[in-house]
């Protein structure tokens, strides 16, 4: 349901598939293709993109369903690099709470 009726963004690392909920709920997915290189490298990825979404979860709004769809040079990308892209798609989902926004922009002056 998230790929067909959510909306998706996409940058080198990664695509995000984006759809808004009624209850409340946030809910994360992990995707990663066989082109992607064989079932450890797959499984270290996977392992990758769900700590760094265990550590951005307070900055992220409640109510969505969120997929996240690896690309194959996804084996290429360092610890940060994924953080930057992972970053970037919230942003531009505009899934990142406004307080913490706030927050970290003040903490940077």
């Amino acid at each position: 349901m998230v790929y067909t009726k959510g909306k998706s963004l996409a940058n080198t690392w990664l695509v995000l598939y984006v759809l808004k909920r009624d209850d409340g709920v946030q809910r994360f997915g992990f995707s990663i293709n066989r082109k992607c290189g064989k079932a450890v490298i797959r499984n270290k990825a996977k392992r990758h993109l769900r700590e760094l979404c265990r550590c951005k979860i307070v900055e992220i709004q409640c109510g969505f369903d969120a997929v996240y769809v690896a690309r194959s040079r996804i084996q290429k990308a360092s610890w940060q690099e994924l953080s930057v892209a992972m970053d970037d798609l919230l942003r531009r989902s505009r899934l990142l709470n406004k307080e913490i926004k706030g927050s970290t922009d003040a903490q940077d002056d």
